[in-house]
Formats: C-alpha cells, sequence, structure tokens
C-alpha cells in the first residue's frame, strides 16, 4: 500500500502539469559562410491534432524544410503526441544573428520558443567547426557482452554539392532475435535521399565468432555545401533471454527456450560521422551550366525523319548516366526559325544498384516547322560537373535533318470540284416547273401559308431569345466580370501561408487565380494549356507583359504542385506570402486590361 501511494501522486501530478511543450534547438551556434544550420522544432502535448508552428522572418537566412517526423500513443486511454519540423538554414551574410522565438497557437493560448543566437564568421576560417565535433568516417566495429553491435560509415568524407556519398549501416548479432529488428536511420537533414536496394543478409567471423549480418544502404546528396555531421542510427531488437529460467541451464536451448525463455529488447545506437561538402569550383565554370552534377552522356532523337508542313514532329534529347537523376536539368535548345516550339514534358528512368544510383532523363518538345524543305536542328550542348574529373564537361548530340513536304491538303485542294459540281447538278434535276397546275393551287396556298406563320414564329422566337436571353447572359457574365477582382482578393487574402502545405497552398492560388482569368475572359480556362491560356489573354486583349508573368507564375505553380516528394529533398519553406506579389501584380492588370 505504502508503494501504490507515490505512484497514485505521480499520476496525479503528471495529470496536472499536462499541456503542451514547444522547444527549438540548432545543431551550430557558430558556422562559417556558405555552411548551413540544422533548426529542429518539437512540439509536443495531450491532444492528437498538434497545429504547425509559426516560423518568425527570416531576413539573414534562406530557409529550407527538410521533412517532419511524428509519434501518437495511447496510454491507459489518454492521447499524447509529438512532431518534429526539421528545417536547414543557410546564411545570407556574415555577422552575428538571432532567431526569434517560434509561436504556437492552441486553444487559445501561444507558446513560444526561447530565442537562439547563430554566430556566421567568413568562409576559409578555422575556428568554423569546433574540435569537440570532429568525428572519423565512420564507426569501427565494437564488439561487448551482448553479441551484437552494429557500424555506420560513409564511402566518402570530402563531396561536392550534389556529389552522391554511400551510407552503409551494419548489424551484427550472434543471438537469437524473437522480432524482426527495427532500424530508425539518422538525421539526413540537407540531403536527398535514395535507398539502394535490396538489403543484404550474410555471415562473416571476426575474432574467431559468427554474426549474422544485414547491410543496408543509402545514396545522399547533399544540396548545400558545409560541414555536416550525420546523428546516430538506432536499431531497437528483441532477443532471448534465458537468464531468468526457472528450470536452469538444461532447458537452454531453442525448443525449450520458445516455451520458456523470456525475451530482452536491446537498442543500438551508431556514432555520429561528419562529412564535408564543398561548393562547386568556381574558376571555368561555364556559363550554361544549370547545376547538374554526375557522370553523363546526352543524345537526341526525333519520331519522323520526313514529315508534311505544319504537322508535329516530337524532338527528345535524353540525358543519361549516374548521379541524382532526378536534378537533371532541362537542356537549352538552340533556336530554329521557321519552326514553332511547344512546352517540354520530362519523364524519369532510375536504375540502383549495390552503391550507384544511375538511369536517364528525357526532355521531350513537340515541335512544327512551318516552311517546305529541310529542316536542320543544330546540336544541343549539356553541361554538367563530374566530380570524379573534378571539372565541368560538355557534351553535345548529333545534329538532326527532317525533310518537310508540303501538305497532302494543300495539294488536294482543288481535286473535289467536278464532284461538287455533279452534286449540284443532281440537285437542281430535282427542281419541279410545273407547279402552277389548277388541281394543285389550293394545296400550295395551304402549304405557303403554313410556312409563313412557321417563318413568323422562328422570327419571334429568334428575336425574344437574342433580347432576353443572351441579354440576360452576357448581363450576368459583364456582374461577374466586374467582381472577378473584388472575389479573388478575397479569397487570397484568406490565404495563410504558414498554416497550410507548400504542395496544397500554391494548388489553392492556382485554383483562384484561374477562376478570376475565366471570368474576366468569359471562357472556362481549367484544362487549357498554358500556351492556350496565353493566346486567349492576348486575344481578350491584355498587354503582352501582364500575360508573360501570370504565365511565369502558372509555371511556377505547376513546378511546385507536380514535383514530386518535394518535402523532404530541401523545398523551400515559405517564409514570406508569394501571393503578395500575385494581387499586385492582377491589381495592376485589372486596371490597364481593355474593355
Amino acid at each position: 500500500m505504502k508503494k501504490i501511494i507515490p505512484i497514485i501522486l505521480f499520476l496525479m501530478c503528471a495529470k496536472t502539469y499536462a499541456g503542451i511543450n514547444i522547444n527549438a534547438s540548432v545543431d551550430k551556434n557558430r558556422i562559417a559562410f556558405g555552411e548551413s544550420v540544422s533548426l529542429t522544432v518539437n512540439v509536443s502535448g495531450d491532444i492528437s491534432g498538434l497545429p504547425k508552428p509559426a516560423l518568425p522572418a527570416f531576413p539573414d537566412f534562406d530557409v529550407y524544410s527538410s521533412g517532419t517526423s511524428q509519434n501518437i500513443s495511447f496510454v491507459n486511454g489518454k492521447v499524447s503526441s509529438s512532431i518534429t519540423h526539421n528545417f536547414v538554414l543557410s546564411p545570407r551574410k556574415t555577422g552575428k544573428f538571432t532567431i526569434s522565438g517560434i509561436t504556437l497557437s492552441v486553444g487559445g493560448k501561444t507558446y513560444f520558443t526561447t530565442p537562439i543566437n547563430i554566430e556566421v564568421i567568413p568562409a576559409g576560417s578555422s575556428q568554423s567547426v569546433p574540435a569537440q565535433q570532429k568525428q572519423s568516417m565512420g564507426s569501427a566495429p565494437e564488439t561487448d557482452d551482448r553479441g551484437m553491435f552494429i557500424t555506420a560509415e560513409l564511402d566518402k568524407r570530402n563531396v561536392y554539392v550534389n556529389e552522391g556519398v554511400t551510407y552503409t549501416f551494419r548489424f551484427f548479432s550472434s543471438r537469437r532475435m524473437v522480432a524482426a529488428p527495427q532500424y530508425m536511420p539518422p538525421n539526413f537533414t540537407g540531403f536527398v535521399t535514395e535507398d539502394l536496394p535490396p538489403q543484404k543478409n550474410y555471415q562473416t567471423q571476426i575474432n574467431g565468432k559468427v554474426y549474422n549480418v544485414i547491410e543496408i544502404r543509402t545514396k545522399l546528396f547533399p544540396v548545400t555545401q558545409g560541414v555536416y555531421e550525420l546523428g546516430y542510427a538506432s536499431l531497437r531488437v528483441r532477443v532471448q533471454d534465458f537468464g531468468g529460467s526457472p528450470f536452469g541451464s538444461i532447458f537452454d536451448d531453442d525448443f525449450f527456450g520458445n516455451f520458456f525463455g523470456a525475451s530482452q529488447e536491446i537498442v543500438l545506437k551508431s556514432k555520429p560521422i561528419q562529412v564535408k561538402v564543398m561548393p562547386l569550383p568556381e574558376s571555368a565554370k561555364p556559363a550554361g551550366f544549370s547545376g547538374t552534377v554526375g557522370s553523363f552522356n546526352v543524345n537526341a532523337s526525333v519520331d519522323k525523319n520526313t514529315v508534311e508542313q505544319n504537322s508535329p514532329v516530337t524532338l527528345s534529347v535524353a540525358v543519361s548516366g549516374s548521379g541524382n537523376i532526378k536534378s537533371i536539368s532541362a537542356p537549352n535548345l538552340p533556336d530554329m526559325p521557321g519552326v514553332k516550339k511547344y512546352e517540354t514534358i520530362s519523364s524519369l528512368n532510375i536504375a540502383k544498384s549495390e552503391s550507384n544510383v544511375s538511369g536517364s532523363k528525357t526532355f521531350k518538345t513537340v515541335i512544327i516547322p512551318e516552311r517546305v524543305g529541310v529542316l536542320k536542328i543544330p546540336q544541343v550542348e549539356y553541361i554538367f560537373f563530374d566530380p570524379g574529373k573534378r571539372e565541368y564537361v560538355a557534351k553535345k548530340t548529333q545534329a538532326l535533318s527532317i525533310k518537310v513536304v508540303p501538305s497532302m491538303d494543300v495539294i488536294s485542294g482543288g481535286g473535289h470540284i467536278s464532284g461538287k459540281a455533279s452534286v449540284s447538278e443532281r440537285d437542281i434535276r430535282f427542281i419541279k416547273t410545273d407547279i402552277g397546275k389548277q388541281n394543285d393551287s389550293r394545296l400550295w396556298n395551304i402549304a405557303s401559308l403554313l410556312l409563313l406563320g412557321l417563318s413568323a414564329a422562328l422570327l419571334l422566337s429568334s428575336v425574344v431569345y437574342r433580347n432576353v436571353i443572351l441579354g440576360n447572359i452576357k448581363g450576368i457574365w459583364f456582374f461577374g466580370k466586374r467582381k472577378a477582382l473584388k472575389k479573388f482578393l478575397k479569397k487570397i487574402g484568406n490565404l495563410n501561408s504558414e498554416q497550410i502545405p507548400l504542395k496544397e497552398y500554391y494548388g489553392l492560388i492556382f485554383e483562384y487565380l484561374m477562376e478570376y482569368l475565366s471570368s474576366k475572359t468569359g471562357c472556362q480556362l481549367t484544362g487549357f494549356t498554358l500556351n492556350e491560356i496565353e493566346n486567349i489573354l492576348l486575344e481578350k486583349n491584355l498587354p503582352e507583359e501582364y500575360v508573360i508573368k501570370i504565365r511565369n507564375f502558372l509555371e511556377e505553380a505547376d513546378l511546385i504542385r507536380f514535383t514530386p516528394d518535394s518535402a523532404s529533398h530541401g523545398e523551400k519553406y515559405l517564409s514570406s506570402n508569394p501571393s503578395e506579389n500575385l494581387c499586385a501584380l492582377i491589381k495592376k492588370a485589372d486596371k490597364v486590361w481593355k474593355k
């Protein structure tokens, strides 16, 4: 009874102090310019739906989201949850800065974190990384009396931005497990990750002892330069434990252990690993370089070698090789006079081996030759940085030729004249000329009156339709046109960029902008391509400078909405509201839009 009382008092105190907690921390308070800081914001409480914290303004940093993790648990019928938001801060200048408190509003109460100080010193300073933070490339195998251990290592300790580095995790065990182990990778903040399947299982011998080994590999592509510390990886495993068996060592075998043996949970943690990410060299950087890193080849092809004038041809440019395939940027197509070009569409083909990521990214552009003759497509140049050679490489495709012949519609345009003439002759052949016979006059008079009455009814209906129905429709559209700007600004004003996920936020802005443009033009623009929308806006007398800016925003919104896995790949967090610039643009466009 005496032991129960403290437990009851503890639970009562726990309930009294249960509530919302928020805290923020950084991995480094002092960095060199060009490095980055990992900001972690943790929110926990006794509710299941924790809101998203509101970040302050970051005028001295570029802020990128690197993902979130969430945990929900039920204990004695009560729910508790925690969510961790991870961000990468890249400084814009040197100096001493303070990150203001991060706020969280729940149930009418506001919670906030304490400010965090960060010092950014000039690049190249020896004081950028404290000595106590320096670690070795990987952790060496260290056995203990538990009969199992883990290791973690990198195949490189110095890499360039966007250069691949392989993280290898190994679990060594000589004991019998009663459940599958649970692997928790470290926090790969600042890296784009690619799993390298399959998981390897094998046996090895260390100091005369046989271990079963599980090996997991992950390819990492650093987003920005700096010195990164990959935190510890952990493994939770449950093994058989015969120490508590009441029958002693007689039953210490697999058969009896399944009935009488107890189990024990063991948590293993690896050592942190440090990696230095170097910036790409500025010297000899070509003007056409767009950030692609790896080893690649480039090839161009067309789906037709002979095509009619004003008919479409698909030009495909494929960039293939090894590296971060998803980050391959589109090539710059050369100018081709007399050719109309449409939007470029890309497709991915990724292959993963034991330690490498390879594949291809193909960019397809529909072109329409407008001139008869031989269309020559010049070489397409593609520039990338090869980390193996430590230099920029420019590769070109082969030049292509397409024979453009006159359209068959033009050639056969006069070939149907005789057919049309014969049809007309056949119609004339049935015209009757003896309609004035006396016995048919009464019948024709009745028919004439009926036709006259029907014509009058049709004329009256058309007048009513034109003046009433079309007038109402036009009036409704004109009224909606005048209200379009006010409706658009009201909807945009109700959005909160810090409370809505990035893809959903841009999706709503895209939807509201399309509604506004549809109201102003009188056309339902949903489902139209960007080229078609651009042509409609120009036809409706919107000045070209505003059409170009609106199209650029629609392209940016589509890129953010449909880019896969952006949240975990360094997607930029909305520290400012992008809708403000859009509202200013639409206000100016609405004033100058000709009626």
